[in-house]
């Protein structure tokens, strides 16, 4: 999960409306609970910015920056729903995690 929230440190701010493809991306696992890992292989990537929010969570209220993980299904051969990402500050620290298709919301 850390290197899902590391790895939105590559979006371009100053085209922030624009969804952002990425190659060469690094992933420990192609699969959704990490089975395959771990091990370090390549995958493509889109991110998309959708906005700051105030985010209370256990560990206090902070100042985040939301976004959008997904995948195009045609190059990584599944049809995944996005994965909701929250960070604080410039070093993208998770605050809150969450993606449908594990049933799952992790919060800082």
């Amino acid at each position: 999960m850390a290197n899902d929230a590391w790895g939105c440190a590559v979006f371009d701010m100053n085209n922030k409306e624009e969804r952002q493809h990425f190659k060469n991306c690094v992933t420990t696992s192609k699969t959704p609970h990490g089975n395959t890992g771990p091990n370090i292989t390549m995958t493509e990537k889109f991110l998309s910015f959708h906005g700051n929010e105030e985010l209370s969570v256990p560990a206090g209220t902070f100042k985040t920056n939301y976004f959008q993980l997904s995948w195009d299904s045609d190059v990584v051969g599944y049809d995944w729903p996005p994965i909701h990402i929250w960070t604080y500050s410039d070093d993208f620290i998770i605050e809150k995690i969450r993606w449908d298709h594990l049933k799952i919301r992790l919060l800082a």
